[in-house]
C-alpha cells in the first residue's frame, strides 16, 4: 500500500506490553497492575511526539484500517511486539479504536543508534471474499 493516510516515527525501543506490567498495592491496600516505569516513560514520549495533524480518529466498522510497523531494536534479543504501540495510537487519537485494525504487518530491524518504530496507517483495501469461510 502506497496511499498511507498517516506516517510518523516514534523514537525509542517500545517495551513488550506483556513484560511491562508491575503488581503494586495502592494506599488502601488494593492490588493493582500498572505499567512499569520504562513502559510509562516510552508511552509518554510517544504521545508527545504525535503531532495534532495525525490525531484523526481513523477507522470505523465501515472503514477498517491496515497498519505497517517497522520496529528498530537495539539488539536481536527483544521479541517483536506492537501491542503497546497500538495502545498509544488509540490513546493519542490517531485511531478511533484498535478493534478497527483488521490487518497489520510488523517487521523487526536492528539499529543500535536509532531504535524506534515507523508507523504507517491506511484504510484496508476492499476484498471480494468478505463472506468467505474456509472449512
Amino acid at each position: 500500500m502506497d496511499d498511507w493516510l498517516v506516517s510518523f516515527w516514534l523514537p525509542g525501543q517500545p517495551p513488550r506490553k506483556s513484560n511491562s506490567r508491575m503488581v503494586v498495592r495502592d494506599r488502601r491496600g488494593r492490588t493493582r497492575v500498572i505499567k512499569s516505569p520504562e513502559a510509562r516513560a516510552w508511552v509518554a514520549e510517544a504521545l508527545a511526539r504525535i503531532v495534532p495533524e495525525d490525531r484523526r480518529e481513523l477507522g470505523s466498522s465501515e472503514r477498517p484500517l491496515s497498519i505497517q510497523f517497522d520496529c528498530y531494536y537495539e539488539s536481536r534479543r527483544p521479541d517483536l511486539s506492537v501491542e503497546l504501540v497500538l495502545d498509544v495510537l488509540e490513546r493519542a487519537g490517531v485511531i478511533a479504536n484498535d478493534r478497527h485494525v483488521h490487518a497489520y504487518t510488523a517487521r523487526k530491524h536492528f539499529s543500535k543508534a536509532h531504535p524506534g518504530v515507523w508507523v504507517k496507517i491506511g484504510y484496508l483495501e476492499e476484498s471480494n471474499d468478505e463472506n468467505r469461510v474456509d472449512p
